[in-house]
């Protein structure tokens, strides 16, 4: 325990170094500095947690990627392929029994979809992280290889009825032969002893013969039935047939001494083909009832079943083998994504703790600086130049405060130099105020004189107006009075004219038209020297007064 205390006490005292080194340090910077050291500090834990949160990301994308692309595909492909692989069994081994072109037709539809499935898988599986699904790949290629040419085969041979049957082959090339001299030559022993003069003896060699022939082609139609069905009751049809015939064998020998030489001769060739018959048919029955009684279904059972079994045991430990990849990967997919989330917090926490410390180093070193020269600078403004800032570090802010402390001590002087400056301009303001006095009732004498002018000035405007005024009422009262006459002397004249102008209208002598023209200049001339309107408008004007008058005379 004291061991431990004393690396304890040791680490303190390190980190206490550590953060007053860290300090000194800060006090040496600018605030620019300062400010980068911080935000750069942030930034570089910001970029850290989240290039550690996106490695974590791809990481697990790539997996899921992967598994996306390879895994499940290579899966998903091969188990379709076992599936179309055991189709394609299922199909052969459907036409080998039936014989049914449906299931041919699905074979080649199910052997074209696996061969795509296989080709997805040699594409997706074609890298050297698989490669121990390679080499079964390749070996389920090989194993496909061989596979591939028996289906023809089989469909060939089974269209191919005797070479498909060994039985049956051997029963058409040896027991159709032995069947057809037994029947040939029984049936000439009955043609001879049909010939011959009826008697008891002969009678029941006849019959003898009939039933022998009877029951031999039984015998041979339920072996052949029982080569071609391998059906149980024509097996037991057979073995009683088989019974039946050599009773009747026996009894038509113990009868043969009755039989010309001919016949006997015949009878003979009988024995031999019977003899010959009856030791194939072990043989038939034993190939019939063996593995091989159908040549297709037992290449089928042994060549074709056993490549198929491998290949689909192949094509399951592919399946597996993804299946196994793809839970490892996810698993490691989940894995680095959790451990993507618990770094990212942890750096959460971290880059938050660095940016609480950062702050209140930030704040330590720079706003609590700044606040207190703020206060120092309203203690200032209310008054107090006395007041000095404490310089705290060699940054812009230590700057400042020496600039200030140097501003109020400019300032301090300056106030006194104010207080004195103030003095004097109490002195001069008193002077001034007099002064100000003395200018102000000059003013107000000034302004009592103005307006005395003012009023002069507008009496002496007024009376120039009325004179104005009048001059202008007494011309055109004078200019009427004085043509007053003239107007009363010219109008008794043009009433007069008018009369005259009724009395001969409408044709006037020339004196009343003559007199209408100096009437007319008359006029005019009145009209020109009054400043009314030109002559010619005049002139005009009269004639149209006149050319009125005339026609309100009519």
């Amino acid at each position: 325990m004291t061991g431990q205390t004393r690396l304890l006490r040791q680490f303190k005292l390190f980190a206490l170094a550590q953060s007053k080194l860290i300090l000194h340090f800060f006090d040496h910077l600018s605030i620019g500095r300062k400010l980068n050291v911080g935000f750069g500090v942030l930034v570089g834990l910001t970029f850290l947690v989240v290039g550690r949160n996106y490695w974590g990301v791809l990481f697990a994308t790539d997996y899921i990627n992967r598994t996306q692309k390879i895994r499940v595909p290579t899966a998903l492909a091969s188990n379709q392929a076992q599936k179309e692989l055991l189709q394609m069994s299922a199909h052969i081994r459907g036409y080998l029994i039936t014989g049914k072109s449906e299931f041919r037709n699905s074979y080649y539809l199910s052997k074209r979809a696996f061969d795509q499935e296989l080709a997805l898988m040699v594409a997706l599986l074609e890298t050297k992280s698989q490669s121990e699904n390679n080499a079964k790949l390749n070996q389920l290629k090989t194993l496909y290889q061989q596979w591939n040419s028996l289906p023809d085969e089989l469909f060939s041979l089974s269209d191919q009825y005797l070479e498909n049957q060994p039985a049956l082959k051997l029963f058409r090339n040896e027991g159709e032969l032995a069947l057809l001299t037994i029947q040939s030559e029984i049936q000439s022993v009955v043609d001879l002893q049909a010939q011959r003069s009826p008697s008891v003896n002969n009678i029941q060699m006849l019959k003898a013969l009939a039933a022998f022939q009877n029951s031999f082609s039984l015998l041979g139609a339920s072996l052949r039935a029982y080569l071609l069905t391998r059906h149980a009751d024509f097996r037991f049809e057979y073995t009683g047939y088989l019974l039946d015939n050599d009773q009747q064998w026996q009894t038509l020998l113990a009868t043969s001494d009755n039989l010309t030489p001919a016949q006997q001769k015949s009878l003979e060739t009988v024995k031999i083909s019977r003899e010959k018959f009856l030791a194939l048919a072990p043989s038939l029955l034993e190939i019939v009832e063996g593995d091989r009684y159908r040549e297709d279904l037992y290449i089928f059972s042994t060549q074709a079943e056993p490549l198929a079994t491998e290949m689909l045991v192949l094509l399951n430990d592919i399946v597996a083998s993804q299946q196994q990849r793809l839970v490892d990967e996810l698993a490691t997919g989940r894995k680095s994504l959790i451990t993507a989330q618990w770094q990212t917090l942890l750096g959460s926490f971290l880059a938050l703790a660095i940016a609480l410390a950062m702050t209140v180093l930030l704040r330590k070193k720079i706003a609590d600086p700044i606040v207190r020269l703020t206060q120092a600078t309203t203690r200032v403004i209310d008054g107090n130049f006395e007041v000095k800032a404490a310089i705290e570090s060699t940054d812009e802010i230590g700057t400042l405060a020496k600039t200030f402390n140097r501003m109020t001590g400019y300032l301090q002087e300056f106030q006194q130099t104010l207080e004195g400056a103030n003095s004097d301009l109490q002195k001069q303001k008193s002077q001034l105020e007099s002064k100000n006095i003395q200018i102000g009732q000059a003013l107000e004498a000034l302004k009592l004189t103005q307006a005395q002018l003012i009023q002069t000035e507008k009496m002496s405007g007024l009376g120039q107006m009325v004179a104005g005024i009048a001059h202008e009422i007494n011309n055109p009262v004078n200019f009427i009075h004085g043509n007053l006459a003239c107007m009363e002397e010219y109008t008794v004249d043009l009433i007069h004219l008018l009369q005259q102008y009724q009395l001969f209208y409408p044709q006037p002598p020339a004196e009343i038209e003559q007199t209408f023209e100096k009437l007319i200049s008359i006029l005019c001339w009145r009209i020109c020297h009054a400043h009314l309107a030109p002559w010619k408008w005049a002139h005009r004007a009269f004639e149209t007064l006149f050319c009125h008058c005339a026609t309100l005379l009519d």
